[in-house]
């Protein structure tokens, strides 16, 4: 009866420890950031992506829509059915107007191509170390599997030859 009652609290202990090891923790802001890189991400790749001229440009902007916008509706899912609030204010924190202003002044000297795969590559690899750091702060298998999914498929972009 008493190891009964033990082991029915330490249950309750891990099944908060898993619930709230990612609201309003360390876990929680490392998710919400690597949630505003994919946003940045898409936002930039979405803006250009009608600009771009060379098809492998092109196949690695749909490739990235893709996949980066499927990873950004899966961590939202998880940070929203997990009660954590995601600051709108906070993710447009994210929304770096040099890189608006860098690019357009690249689609102005023919050179969009070229600039926007610097810019990716570059973004690719700071959301990839997101990943990472949001991985290692959550507690939450699920929020695990998410982080590491979106880091594997991250990989593979970073490898594909438009970005070597």
């Amino acid at each position: 009866m008493i190891a009964g009652v033990v082991i029915l609290i330490l249950l309750l202990i891990v099944i908060y420890g898993v619930i709230s090891g990612n609201k309003g923790s360390k876990g929680a802001t490392a998710l919400v950031d690597s949630l505003g890189k994919a946003q940045e991400i898409n936002r930039v790749t979405t803006a250009q992506a009608t600009n771009l001229k060379d098809p492998n440009a092109v196949a690695i902007a749909a490739t990235t829509q893709a996949a980066v916008g499927s990873e950004q509706t899966q961590l939202n899912k998880f940070l929203v059915s997990h009660k954590v609030k995601i600051d709108k204010k906070k993710l447009a924190l994210y929304q770096n107007k040099n890189t608006d202003t860098q690019l357009a002044t690249a689609l102005l000297t023919n050179s969009l191509d070229s600039a926007y795969l610097t810019y990716l590559k570059g973004a690719l690899n700071d959301y990839s170390q997101s990943l990472k750091t949001a991985y290692a702060s959550t507690t939450s298998t699920s929020a695990k599997t998410i982080l590491q999914d979106a880091f594997d498929s991250t990989a593979t972009l970073l490898a594909s030859p438009q970005l070597k």
